[in-house]
């Protein structure tokens, strides 16, 4: 009985898991995003950057992946510009593409809509 009780159980979990894994990476492979490095479920792209120096970790990404790409810091998606071009080029050049802001759960639980 155990056993049976068992086996669902654990069945159960790695469906579970496998919906939430399938749901994740359809959500990571969005077409409109630069490229980035791929990252762990949950944790993102922690272990690539250093904690200790951060920009150079950046940087040495956009080595990699140019200087716009995408990089995920647990789950929250973040779009890397590095150098002036690329910023000159998202600020000015495509300011209606880049002036909202997205949504980030501190800033409404304490602002509570004040002054948005």
């Amino acid at each position: 009985m155990t056993l049976n009780i068992t086996s669902t159980l654990l069945l159960a979990t790695g469906v579970t898991l496998l919906i939430y894994l399938l749901k994740w990476w359809h959500w990571i492979k969005q077409k409109n995003l630069p490229p980035g490095p791929p990252p762990i479920p949950i944790l993102g792209n922690v272990f690539q950057l250093s904690t200790s120096e951060i920009p150079q970790s950046l940087i040495k990404l956009s080595e990699k992946y140019g200087p716009v790409y995408t990089l995920y810091l647990a789950n929250l998606r973040t779009v890397v510009l590095i150098g002036y071009d690329a910023v000159k080029e998202a600020l000015v050049d495509r300011s209606d593409a880049f002036s909202d802001r997205g949504d980030t759960g501190a800033g409404e639980f304490f602002q509570k809509d004040f002054g948005n």
